[in-house]
């Protein structure tokens, strides 16, 4: 079954780069290779072979930090997969999305394409649902998912015909993050590193840059720095929590097991999307800011 919706594809990294390159030095193309924390300070050892030292070390470095795995510990403490995977990938638009989200759902798996900010062109959304099969090698994930979604009605057939590169598909599970604690030391946590609420949230950008907010808030108010972590994980903990609840529940509604639920799917869409259902749809995707309050 097929639906629509209105969408737009913005730069926010580029955004986000532009608001802080004068002021802030950015080091492209290194990683870390290990932290030492000390009474005074965190020292950073880089993969190009430096290393530096801090007064606090902040890992905003998405769902499989790095900084987490050298400070907390490895990510199967903490990842909790939901039981699908996506696929994502750019395309020439030759098949008439124009400025829209399209979605196409059979059971068990989804393709869509929405546009993105380069006029002619989308980006393609495939989820399927399957137990967690680890990390699929670049070379493995063409083949995976022209298995996976052989004979799937619409134009799914094409947008894969269409994917030549295999190194330009990005592929992952939809996992969530979830942690006893987001600091350790001087080290802190912040976005999908600590909490990732998964792309069905629809809220993993805003969770990561109000979290990083009310962190740069609390460190500027002058306490010290771990009575400062504390007051931000208080304070953004019960939000990405309802955050996780909500995308946990909404995942078996966004890729129905059967065509029951395929029905029912449809059914709710039609209902969320009328006007009177508007504040539903909000509370489901957590649409009030955390930094309202």
């Amino acid at each position: 079954m097929a639906s629509t919706w209105r969408s737009c594809d913005f730069p926010l990294e580029v955004a986000l780069y532009e608001a802080v390159a004068a002021d802030v030095e950015v080091r492209f193309g290194r990683s870390l290779a290990a932290v030492q924390q000390g009474p005074q300070a965190v020292t950073v050892s880089f993969t190009d072979g430096t290393t530096d030292t801090f007064d606090l070390l902040i890992g905003a470095d998405g769902i499989h930090s790095n900084t987490r795995k050298l400070v907390f510990g490895p990510e199967e403490q903490f990842g909790r997969c939901l039981g699908y995977y996506f696929a994502s990938y750019r395309l020439p638009d030759r098949y008439g999305i124009g400025h829209a989200w399209k979605n196409y759902t059979e059971p068990t798996r989804q393709a869509g394409a929405y546009c993105s900010n380069n006029e002619g062109e989308i980006i393609t959304l495939l989820m399927y649902k399957t137990a967690d099969e680890g990390h699929i090698p670049r070379k493995q994930r063409l083949p995976r998912l022209r298995e996976i979604f052989a004979g799937m009605g619409w134009i799914t057939q094409r947008m894969l015909d269409d994917a030549t590169d295999p190194d330009a598909i990005f592929m992952d599970t939809v996992t969530q993050i979830q942690m006893p604690t987001w600091h350790q030391g001087r080290v802190a946590l912040v976005g999908d590193a600590c909490g990732c609420p998964t792309l069905l949230s629809g809220q993993g950008a805003s969770l990561a840059m109000g979290g990083a907010y009310v962190l740069a808030r609390a460190l500027h108010e002058g306490v010290d720095y771990q009575e400062a972590f504390r007051r931000y994980e208080r304070f953004v903990r019960p939000y990405v929590k309802e955050r996780q609840k909500n995308a946990h529940d909404f995942a078996k509604t966004f890729v129905p097991a059967s065509r029951l639920g395929l029905a029912v799917q449809q059914v709710l869409l039609k209902l969320l999307l009328r006007d009177a259902f508007t504040g539903l749809l909000r509370r489901q995707f957590g649409a009030e800011s955390l930094l309202q309050t």
